[in-house]
């Protein structure tokens, strides 16, 4: 299959220390659209301090405008968090979904939220021109809508991870990815093709030393809960364990999550001495 390339600088797109990064994918392929808390272009990425991404502790907090420090907005306001609905809240909803002056489509939005359903970037749509007032909603009514997009943005957050690779083995390496990711509908699904065809995954090289998220666009990186992800280096040598099996990035102390912050899943890539397989460090 003829598959399209293109090259970008380092320099012009992530302002790290390495060549370059060639990214290939099949023609005709359009990326899945993020969460609506994460539909807003990214802004380049800012200087790093040396350590993963997931590892920086506060550092990688919120901006006072809304966004984390790479620039993308999480979908919250200044109070960025989001908890479980209570039961006043739900019953505030449903109070709402009664009123005469919501439409029912944002009748429709409002029972997926309270069926715990993600919402799609038109319930969200529908859910905020509530919150601004258009239905005449009572201030109650309101702060609950806004608690189930705050919730729903936080669990989307839980739900997904960026992807930092570092390569540290010496040599330039190919890493090859097929990604579960939430769409503009909530729903999840495989991009930019299903596990069984690796033949499609998007494919990354990185010089020695390289340091990037990956991306799945020239400016969105790829947030995913899943991956189907190996690599290949010019030598020969590889790092093949999930190819043929999904690499879940999410769990354990992600359920405490309550930010909207979507974190980082990190992968250092190193070539022992001697051996025919590249190693892997995963920190999440």
């Amino acid at each position: 299959m003829t598959q399209r390339t293109w090259t970008v600088a380092a320099t012009a797109l992530l302002g790290l220390a390495f060549t370059g990064v060639a990214l290939s994918r099949p023609p005709g392929h359009r990326p899945p659209a993020s969460p609506s808390h994460m539909q807003q272009p990214g802004g380049q990425a800012r200087r790093h301090d040396g350590r993963p991404p997931g590892q920086q502790g506060k550092k990688d907090g919120k901006h006072k405008d809304g966004k984390g420090k790479d620039g993308q907005k999480n979908g919250l306001g200044k109070n960025a968090r989001g908890k479980k609905l209570t039961p006043p809240q739900r019953i505030a909803l449903e109070k709402a979904a009664r009123n005469p002056n919501v439409s029912p489509a944002a009748r429709g939005s409002i029972s997926r939220a309270l069926g715990g359903n993600f919402l799609s970037s038109a319930d969200r749509q529908n859910l905020a021109e509530l919150v601004a007032g258009k239905a005449g909603l009572s201030e109650d009514e309101r702060q609950a809508v806004q608690a189930a997009l705050d919730y729903d943005a936080v669990r989307k957050a839980r739900e997904q991870r960026y992807l930092w690779v570092e390569n540290a083995t010496g040599e330039v390496v190919t890493i090859h990815l097929l990604y579960r990711s939430l769409d503009a509908d909530g729903q999840w699904r495989w991009a930019p093709a299903p596990p069984d065809r690796p033949d499609r995954a998007l494919r990354y090289r990185f010089q020695p030393g390289g340091k990037a998220y990956l991306k799945r666009d020239e400016r969105n990186r790829v947030a995913a809960g899943q991956v189907r992800l190996w690599v290949e280096s010019a030598s020969g040598r590889a790092w093949r364990a999930y190819r043929d099996s999904d690499l879940v990035l999410t769990g354990g102390e992600d359920a405490e999550q309550e930010t909207a912050e979507v974190r980082t899943w990190s992968l250092r890539l190193t070539a022992p001495p001697g051996g025919e397989a590249l190693a892997a460090r995963v920190r999440r």
